[in-house]
């Protein structure tokens, strides 16, 4: 009897000819495809591998199935058409996104950078706060072309040559151009000022958590019973950017009060609004009176939280350089008075090379561009009534009450029960006496 058939594999002989594939024709100008591209287009030539089982060669496995076409309504980045245009109409976002003294969320981004952008902002225009500010100045623009128009009619044709306007152009837009540049420097110093100011603060918690023994009393100034001193330094260093915000924004003793009164004992807040000296100084002076000689803490340590607080001072030096050093008054009323004389001389121009409606209407626009650019340069030039300087003292704030709560979880997993960081009344988070209240920000 035979023995059955056996599946076997052998090697099929390479072909000795490759098949001719068609040419592309020469174009000139073009590089031709790199050598790996043209092996990515030829035909496998190694030995076909063919596998037998009994007496004939097995079939081929199926190709490979394409990818199911995912429908574009379900695509995520699908959009209606009333969503597209409930976007392309809504300008309450712009006008958010716009506002710096609030913060700006990852969403707002995506929507700012978006290209739907370009007509929100022209549908937005006429809710334009720019344009609100500049309309008395368009409106003389238009007044002018009234006069003119006017003059025309009654036979007296004023008209100026294009030839001095256009050489002034160029001065106005350097004018311009720098005098926006050193408004920018200054809104983003400020900015850097205050980012540098919330750090600070969390670092010296940060180090007042970490060195300051848990259950060491608070001083004698503090009149919470069972206070700790590391809830006492807490509360000193969330309430000084308060303070320094309330003195650049001119607050009075009445507003620094109610901003700092879930902080600070009515002692404390009275020794901040009846000072001479200014409460920023005072708030610095009781944070070092907390970490200061007699804290139970290490020299070293001492020495790195009183360089947190030279950096406080330094934010402080920098908000007061800022704040009453503006850009020269000289330069200020120079690019007014150039840009103002330019935009005036617009009109005269081009009613002798375009009608009156294309003058009134060129001139006014004009007028809008190149005052709206010298505005905005104004605006910013003093960054503190622009910046969100609240927004800031409640993210320090909240910074400074979520390392306690995060250090109290932290040493709770570590040492247990009879870990020192454990009890909540050693932190004062929890309405205790001796406690601070404040919003939890998770």
């Amino acid at each position: 009897m035979a023995p059955p058939p056996t599946s076997t594999a052998f090697a099929a002989p390479t072909p000795l000819t490759r098949p001719r594939w068609p040419t592309r024709p020469a174009v000139v100008g073009r590089c031709r495809p790199s050598l790996a591209a043209r092996h990515r287009r030829r035909p496998p030539t190694g030995p076909v591998i063919v596998a037998v089982t009994g007496g004939g060669p097995a079939a081929p496995p199926p190709p490979p199935s394409p990818p199911a076409e995912v429908p574009r309504a379900a695509r995520p980045s699908a959009r209606s058409f009333a969503e597209v245009l409930k976007d392309l109409t809504d300008t309450s976002g712009t006008s958010r996104f716009a506002s710096p003294r609030r913060g700006v969320v990852q969403a707002e981004w995506v929507r700012h950078r978006g290209t739907t952008r370009y007509v929100r902002h022209i549908l937005g225009f006429p809710f334009s706060k720019l344009g609100r500010r500049l309309a008395p100045a368009c409106t003389v623009v238009a007044a002018e072309c009234v006069a003119i128009q006017a003059a025309c009619a009654a036979g007296f044709t004023p008209h100026l040559s294009a030839t001095p306007v256009a050489l002034m152009a160029g001065v106005v837009g350097l004018l311009l151009s720098f005098r926006t540049n050193a408004s920018l420097s200054r809104f983003y110093e400020a900015r850097g000022a205050l980012a540098t100011m919330v750090n600070r603060v969390t670092d010296i918690t940060r180090v007042g958590i970490e060195y300051l023994p848990p259950d060491a009393p608070a001083t004698a100034f503090s009149a919470r019973s069972g206070e700790t001193r590391t809830s006492q330094l807490a509360r000193y260093v969330a309430a000084a950017p308060h303070t320094l915000v309330a003195q650049l924004e001119g607050l009075p003793p009445s507003a620094l009060a109610a901003r700092v009164d879930h902080l600070l004992d009515a002692h404390e807040v009275a020794l901040l609004t009846s000072s001479e000296a200014s409460p920023f100084l005072v708030a610095v002076q009781m944070i070092t009176s907390v970490v200061g000689v007699g804290a139970p803490m290490d020299h070293h340590v001492r020495v790195k939280v009183d360089n947190g607080v030279t950096a406080l001072l330094d934010v402080a030096g920098t908000a007061e350089k800022l704040l009453r050093t503006p850009i020269p008054l000289s330069y200020t009323r120079h690019t007014s008075r150039v840009t103002l004389l330019w935009c005036f001389s617009i009109p005269l121009v081009l009613f002798g090379e375009a009608g009156p409606m294309w003058a009134a209407a060129s001139s006014c626009l004009i007028t809008f561009l190149l005052l709206g650019v010298e505005d905005i340069g104004v605006a910013i030039e003093e960054p503190f009534h622009v910046l969100p300087m609240r927004q800031l003292c409640e993210s320090a704030e909240a910074d400074v009450f979520q390392l306690l709560r995060t250090a109290r979880v932290v040493g709770a997993g570590w040492e247990g029960s009879a870990g020192g960081v454990d009890g909540a009344s050693t932190w004062g988070l929890n309405g205790q006496p001796g406690s601070v209240s404040v919003p939890r920000t998770e």
